[in-house]
């Protein structure tokens, strides 16, 4: 009961939150947050359903965003086409990717994850015909000082536009709240509970028909399309993209907090989401900029191993204060 009425806040602190926060940059951190937490649970999907270290998360978030970002400029489609197309671009890459990269396992698979998210981060640095290179890409004024005036048009439902923060933060929320929606639904599936057997025993869930190959390309055409829409609410948020933010560092960060929140839970998950991202910005005293992220980075580091010490089911393990035994959630 006392779950359920957690839960219930949870909601309604939710719904309220902008008007809660009232400061303008606080609401902007949430929106980012929220985008954060859409691309996490896709990560989680891999991480937590089947068991595969991905060190590429966040350059199927920058194929997302590019995408939506070039589709709009150049061929002047609306959000919602971009936002469908993105994630499809994205999903259809990680499947031509996954295919044989899936038939390696443990750090065989990371390293080759590694790979592909450091080719394709010197690609959006330099390939300038499509992504603008070190200039990168500009879309009109969002949440980037110095851009130039508006390009293209706000997302829309008919005649209300998502022209504020506060409007596209409830924009993010919903797709966050239909990403949760998805993730409960793959894991009480069929589908879902087939990666979890494949994660326990890969041998084993072979030996009962389950087909590894088909179900490890479910996994990462689906991770993949989750960072695609991210990155594309992303794009049109910001309005200005640029390769150092779809590097390797951001594909640890996004590892981080699924393993930090809980790698077999989606509350834990989008906890470790929220954490990685308040956590810079509880640190940001007057200071350089540099000396922010090495505090950052060493804070991280230090509550991750923390966490694994103390916590090695994750954050989630905090939510038998309120009920009697954990379980995914």
């Amino acid at each position: 009961m006392g779950f359920k009425l957690l839960k219930l806040g949870v909601m309604v602190i939710l719904l309220f939150l902008p008007f809660l926060l009232g400061n303008q940059y606080y609401v902007h951190v949430a929106v980012k947050t929220a985008i954060w937490c859409i691309a996490v649970l896709g990560l989680g999907i891999l991480v937590g359903f089947t068991g595969q270290i991905s060190l590429a998360h966040s350059t199927f978030l920058g194929i997302g965003a590019y995408s939506s970002a070039l589709l709009a400029l150049k061929l002047s489609f609306p959000f919602w086409a971009c936002l469908i197309l993105a994630g499809l671009i994205s999903a259809m890459i990680g499947l031509l990717i996954g295919y044989p990269f899936l038939r390696l396992k443990g750090h065989y698979f990371a390293i080759s994850t590694l790979a592909f998210c450091i080719l394709m981060e010197q690609i959006f640095s330099n390939w300038k015909f499509l992504t603008y290179g070190p200039e990168g890409v500009t879309m009109g004024p969002g949440e980037v000082m110095g851009i130039p005036s508006p390009q293209l048009g706000h997302p829309a439902i008919g005649v209300f536009e998502f022209s504020t923060k506060i409007s596209y933060y409830y924009l993010v929320l919903g797709f966050l709240l239909l990403a949760i929606y998805v993730m409960y639904g793959l894991l009480n599936s069929k589908s879902g509970r087939a990666l979890v057997a494949m994660r326990e025993d890969e041998d084993l869930a072979r030996s009962v028909g389950i087909d590894p190959t088909k179900y490890k390309l479910f996994a990462f055409f689906l991770s993949s399309l989750f960072a695609g829409i991210a990155g594309s609410l992303y794009a049109h948020y910001v309005k200005f993209l640029s390769a150092n933010s779809f590097n390797f560092l951001e594909s640890f960060y996004f590892l981080m907090a699924v393993i930090m929140g809980g790698k077999d839970s989606i509350v834990g998950m989008i906890l470790g989401a929220i954490l990685i991202n308040l956590l810079p910005e509880l640190l940001s005293f007057p200071s350089s900029a540099p000396m922010i992220s090495a505090i950052s980075i060493a804070i991280l580091a230090t509550t991750l191993i923390l966490i694994i010490i103390f916590l090695p089911r994750g954050l989630i393990e905090f939510s038998k204060l309120f009920r009697g035994k954990g379980r995914n959630e």
